[in-house]
């Protein structure tokens, strides 16, 4: 048994069980702090942007994004994709970790992104097309982002899976708070995972189709 002096003169009495209790406890919320840390981190806008009441200048509008997405990477970069459920056309719940059950690329964006919608329908999948012509090796997830505008109208989303659906494979919903969890903030965004679900890296936004062929040369090994 031992007694340990507190601020004020008041002792305390730990036996050797209680002693192996707390140990026990810490020792568990340290690999529970270190299987999270291994997971995709999901970075929160609010915790990098200050709450504007009098306008921002063009320069703390860039400085404040360099900020966030830095983290963004930082938080994704050579961590394991989480649990998140993805929904098919009809409806049906998906683990997305099974849905990549090999080395894959994710190409996500909402409807509602011009920019997103280019990449999409056109950018990535020409890139690819000059890439691998067929491409019928590679294993491509088009997310496409449901936001709280789908739940009230849903035909903008519905008419961007109907022009995706000849491009790929494997197109499934995910509601916009999950997409969070992957970081999927950039319209679009793609994720390129290797085969243990880890995302070797994260590229945001458009891009031409010519460095868009160099980015996947880069990031993805067919074999």
């Amino acid at each position: 048994m031992f007694d340990w002096l507190l601020p004020g003169g008041n002792c305390i009495f730990i036996t050797l069980i209680e002693m192996f209790k707390l140990t026990c406890l810490t020792l568990w919320l340290i690999l529970a702090s270190c299987t999270n840390n291994r997971h995709v981190i999901e970075t929160k806008i609010q915790d990098f942007w200050p709450d504007i009441k009098n306008g921002i200048t063009v320069e703390e509008t860039a400085k404040y994004d360099s900020l966030f997405f830095n983290a963004v990477i930082s938080n994704t970069i050579g961590k394991k994709i989480p649990k998140i459920k993805v929904t098919d056309r009809e409806g049906k719940l998906h683990s997305l970790r099974k849905v990549l059950s090999e080395k894959a690329i994710i190409i996500a964006s909402n409807a509602y992104c011009g920019f997103g919608n280019e990449g999409l329908v056109n950018v990535f999948p020409e890139a690819v097309q000059l890439l691998y012509p067929g491409w019928s090796n590679m294993k491509i997830v088009c997310l496409l982002i449901r936001t709280d505008n789908d739940s009230e109208n849903r035909q903008i989303i519905d008419n961007l899976y109907i022009e995706v659906e000849p491009l790929y494979r494997n197109i499934y919903f995910i509601d916009e708070v999950e997409a969070w969890k992957l970081n999927l903030y950039a319209n679009p965004t793609r994720l390129y995972i290797d085969k243990n679900q880890i995302v070797r890296n994260i590229s945001l936004g458009i891009s031409t189709v010519e460095n868009m062929v160099k980015e996947i040369e880069s990031n993805f090994d067919e074999n």
